[in-house]
């Protein structure tokens, strides 16, 4: 039961891990194109990009706060 349990951990920070490189590797292709939108200077466009900023970086903070109980917990 106790390897189980150990097995179910181990996959569970698998999976918060892989979650979060992805964000990081949303985060950098969307900083990529931000640099490249404010060259153009759509306004509109910017604003947009820098919510879903704001909204990825919670997202990542939440995942990160998540773990630490995790692990605390553990």
């Amino acid at each position: 039961n106790l390897v189980f349990m150990y097995i179910y951990v181990c996959v569970g920070v698998c999976i918060f891990c892989f979650v979060q490189s992805i964000f990081v590797a949303f985060f950098c292709c969307f900083f990529f194109l931000f640099i490249v939108v404010v060259k153009m200077c759509c306004f509109l466009f910017v604003v947009v990009l820098c919510v879903f900023f704001v909204f990825l970086l919670l997202l990542l903070l939440l995942f990160w706060f998540v773990e630490v109980k995790f692990c605390m917990y553990l």
